[in-house]
């Protein structure tokens, strides 16, 4: 079941706090095939969903965006 949350509100008294431990968890999950054990996270649907989401990050990054973790294509199909 995808359960992709696209926004996330965070009060600016704890955004770092948020956002630190948020990271630290995000890089730690297994990326790969979504039907193989163990696996947390899993490709995303399609080519056009993967370059909406590409765009997505260039565009943030160009907005001075931080990227904490990850921000490239993984390995594989």
């Amino acid at each position: 079941a995808c359960t992709a949350a696209n926004r996330f509100y965070i009060h600016e008294c704890v955004y770092d706090a948020f956002a630190n431990k948020l990271a630290a968890r995000m890089s730690k999950m297994t990326v790969g095939n979504g039907l193989d054990p163990g696996v947390e996270i899993g490709s995303l649907v399609n080519e056009k969903t993967l370059n909406k989401v590409s765009e997505l990050v260039a565009d943030a990054l160009s907005r001075n965006a931080r990227l904490l973790t990850g921000g490239q294509r993984s390995a594989g199909p």
